[in-house]
């Protein structure tokens, strides 16, 4: 996971240039000072988006699970707040906050994902691709592949948010719990 945000993070500033448009970082510099700069304004972007999805839900008269759609979102801020400040007392000095902001941009745009899912029913995290991928390159079952995964520690905070995200996903949707479980800590590896 702090692959992936860091990954978003370094080349996907040109990708998210947009999110510049307003800002005054520069995207092009390898200073630490600038680098944040750049990292918070991609964070202040995917953030905006998470917000206005989960908007979109609560205004939405056909979403009729809110005080679920709530708790989940309550519980998916504790796990963030508490897996990022973790992160970042893994390094020290500026790569500290390079990576605190790395991991909210990746958390935040693995929840924006659930979100448009809990819309619209279209999984986009890419797990049930590369479950078909792993399988077909690995003598591993699905079922083998599910227990390795359910296997991975992880926080209260964590599982706190899956429990409560698939349950809603389940009633919305009918995705069935374990399935859900397992691609959110696959996503989130």
């Amino acid at each position: 996971m702090r692959l992936l945000g860091l990954m978003v993070c370094c080349f996907g500033m040109n990708w998210f240039s947009p999110a510049y448009a307003g800002s005054d970082c520069n995207p092009n510099s390898s200073a630490t000072a600038e680098i944040v700069k750049c990292i918070n304004s991609s964070y202040k972007l995917v953030d905006k988006k998470l917000n206005d999805q989960y908007r979109v839900l609560v205004s939405t008269h056909q979403f009729l699970n809110k005080k679920l759609l709530l708790e989940g979102e309550r519980a998916w801020v504790r796990y963030k707040d508490s897996n990022c400040s973790a992160s970042r007392s893994l390094f020290l000095g500026n790569e500290s906050g390079v990576e605190e902001l790395g991991c909210r941009i990746s958390l935040t745009a693995s929840r924006l994902v659930e979100l448009i899912y809990l819309e619209t029913g279209t999984v986009g995290d890419g797990f049930y691709s590369s479950l078909s991928v792993i399988g077909g390159i690995s003598s591993k079952s699905r079922e083998e592949i599910f227990s390795y995964i359910e296997r991975l520690e992880h926080s209260s905070d964590e599982v706190e948010y899956y429990k409560k995200n698939c349950e809603l996903t389940e009633i919305v949707h009918g995705e069935e719990a374990r399935s859900c479980l397992v691609r959110m800590k696959f996503q989130n590896m």
